[in-house]
């Protein structure tokens, strides 16, 4: 069973996107807090990581995807998530550091499902 991670400061988003990726048949790791983000994939080598771009507490997504990316498994594909303004400028600094998508908010669960799965069919990627 396919692991995502995903990263949002908020408890809510992080519960609905854990039934929602379950009752697909992911396996799903929550994380609130994004200082504990680089040990929880640490911890559970996910295929698929998703980051909220602002996760409160002085911490952004491009923050925790730099940490990620310093110990990044070949085979992991981070998705940002995004419900910022500045989309742009984000989305171009979130490629530049590594990330495999940027996605907007509100996100359509059918075009994110079409993404991770096309992520996860796609051969590894040579690092």
């Amino acid at each position: 069973m396919p692991k995502i991670l995903f990263i949002d400061d908020e408890q809510e988003n992080c519960q609905i996107a854990e039934r929602y990726f379950r009752k697909k048949g992911f396996d799903f790791i929550g994380e609130t807090d994004p200082v504990n983000s680089l040990n929880a994939y640490k911890d559970h080598s996910p295929q698929i990581v998703l980051i909220d771009m602002n996760l409160g507490s002085g911490v952004t997504g491009i923050d925790v995807l730099s940490s990620i990316n310093s110990e990044k498994k070949g085979d992991t594909r981070i998705i940002m998530l995004s419900g910022i303004l500045q989309v742009e400028y984000f989305k171009n600094q979130a490629m530049l550091l590594g990330a495999d998508d940027f996605l907007v908010k509100p996100i359509d669960p059918n075009l994110i499902l079409d993404k991770i799965q096309s992520y996860l069919q796609a051969p590894p990627e040579k690092v």
